[in-house]
């Protein structure tokens, strides 16, 4: 190694992201009240940019709304929750990075699934 190269560090100092599950249960009138995130984890980040490439690869069913950076932990899924800033978000897809020291992940705005209450009449 040359003495004068620079040695690149990551630094993961934007914030902090809880991951888990978000659970909605359902009540005894069959409405969707009972809402709660149950976190698995957390980890420190670093906001990247969304390339335009990535938003062909990736947009294609979900607008991806944000791309962060974090250490590589195999803990965290696509099928996790993410809470940042009181804001929940769905991971789109989790890319390692080339060296498989840092992942790349790629989040949307959580939609609730169970949002509206559905009656069948017969």
């Amino acid at each position: 190694m040359n003495p004068n190269q620079q040695i690149k560090f990551d630094s993961f100092n934007d914030g902090i992201i809880s991951f888990g599950d978000y659970l909605e249960r359902y009540d005894d009138n069959g409405d969707a009240t009972i809402k709660e995130f149950a976190p698995n984890g957390r980890l420190y980040f670093s906001l990247s940019s969304i390339r335009e490439q990535d938003s062909l690869k990736y947009d294609s069913t979900k607008k991806v709304t944000l791309k962060i950076k974090t250490p590589y932990v195999p803990l965290i899924n696509s099928n996790h929750v993410v809470s940042y800033n009181d804001d929940y978000y769905s991971i789109t897809h989790i890319e390692p990075g080339i060296n498989h020291k840092n992942l790349f992940i790629y989040l949307s705005s959580y939609i609730e699934s169970m949002r509206y209450k559905v009656e069948v009449l017969d």
